[in-house]
């Protein structure tokens, strides 16, 4: 068996809290059309059930597009940095995740992008998780730079 070389990470609830931008985006839908939250709660868990993306299948269904997903209100979880650390010692780090464009400013900013070999988002790649040609993108791309070395 091969020594492990590699380890990917995804972002978003992964080495990110995005738990207050998804509040701030069910705060807009209930502001919106002015219903209980419980109510909106409900039928977003009920979309869940079937759908990747339940906060925006549940707007639609209430006749609301969402605005523009707010990076601002991201935050790295505690001890993010501490395990990047641990881990970049040992292996290659890469990111293979559905993020928009400006990943690798947001982990510039958040001061974690020098543990990173490879930025992979979907905006870059234009495939989706769980599609696994993003996860093919990627690694012909790093075919090609092994190949180089």
């Amino acid at each position: 068996m091969s020594e492990i070389k590699w380890v990917f990470l995804d972002v978003g609830s992964t080495l990110v809290d995005e738990s207050d931008v998804y509040e701030s985006r069910c705060s807009y839908v209930i502001s919106a059309k002015g219903l209980e939250r419980d109510e909106f709660m409900e039928k977003v868990h009920q979309v869940a059930k079937v759908s990747p993306k339940p906060i925006k299948q549940a707007a639609q269904a209430y006749g609301v597009t969402l605005p523009e997903w707010d990076s601002s209100l991201e935050k790295l979880y505690l001890g993010t940095e501490d395990v990047l650390k641990a881990l970049s010692g040992k292996y290659k780090l890469g990111i293979i995740a559905n993020q928009l464009a400006g990943t690798k400013k947001r982990l510039h900013n958040w001061g974690v992008l020098h543990y990173f070999d490879v930025i992979t988002a979907s905006a870059e790649a234009g495939y989706e998780k769980p599609d696994l040609r993003i996860l093919g993108w990627r690694l012909s791309r790093l075919a090609v730079i092994h190949k180089m070395q």
